[in-house]
């Protein structure tokens, strides 16, 4: 049989041999591909918004200002600033130290921790507690905050555990914008607050466990199976 061979491919058809065209043969290829869709999906990282109840975990490349590894509750944040507690740094004081007037809170033994460097001589107070405490602010599932003395009194003389129990010097602030504008640099990195975080009993580890989540936390978002006309 003679025959040129032009651009394409032989194959047997009923004992002979025939050629195909390459087009022909790419078009039934593609005919049996599996279908495909017309677009990619769009996948990309979404930043949380900051909220009360919410947990700000600072990102690997945040250094400056003494934020670097630290975890943070955010207790308020609307159109005037926003405020937070460091949730992993505590300190080698005892609060009785701080309160020696208490007889109750030495026989404790509850440490101070450090909720921040705006007015470090201030003692504000986590509680965890099912019932409204006296002052208490809600801040998230039976977390409250206390500000005022009387209301720190209050929840020690409830006898409220250590455990459920967190003081702390001083607090975090932003002005109006600024924490938003420092996510959206990606400072910051938002997560729920969930109690054994805020109440967890190794700090020292608790960044690390919250950074590979929060860095890590991708959204998909489907494509449309026809591209847009």
């Amino acid at each position: 049989m003679a025959a040129s061979r032009r651009s394409g491919r032989w194959r047997v058809t009923r004992g002979r041999l025939a050629l195909v065209p390459v087009g022909v043969a790419v078009f039934s290829l593609l005919a049996h591909a599996t279908p495909r869709p017309a677009f990619e999906p769009d996948v990309r990282p979404v930043a949380a918004r900051p909220a009360r109840g919410k947990l700000l975990v600072a990102d690997r490349n945040l250094r400056g200002g003494g934020f670097a590894h630290s975890v943070v509750l955010l207790v308020n944040h609307d159109a005037r600033g926003s405020m937070g507690l460091i949730v992993n740094r505590p300190s080698p004081i005892k609060l009785a130290e701080v309160l020696p007037s208490r007889d109750d809170v030495k026989e404790r033994g509850d440490g101070l921790w450090v909720g921040g460097p705006v007015q470090p001589t201030r003692i504000l107070l986590l509680a965890r507690a099912p019932e409204r405490l006296l002052d208490g602010l809600p801040v998230f599932d039976e977390v409250q905050l206390i500000l005022t003395r009387r209301g720190l009194d209050h929840a020690f003389g409830m006898g409220i555990p250590p455990a459920a129990v967190r003081a702390y010097a001083g607090y975090t602030g932003w002005g109006p914008g600024e924490l938003d504008r420092e996510i959206a640099r990606g400072d910051w990195h938002v997560v729920d607050a969930k109690v054994p975080a805020v109440f967890n009993d190794e700090p020292s580890e608790l960044w690390t466990e919250l950074i590979g989540g929060a860095a890590g936390r991708w959204v998909r978002v489907e494509a449309p199976l026809h591209a847009p006309t």
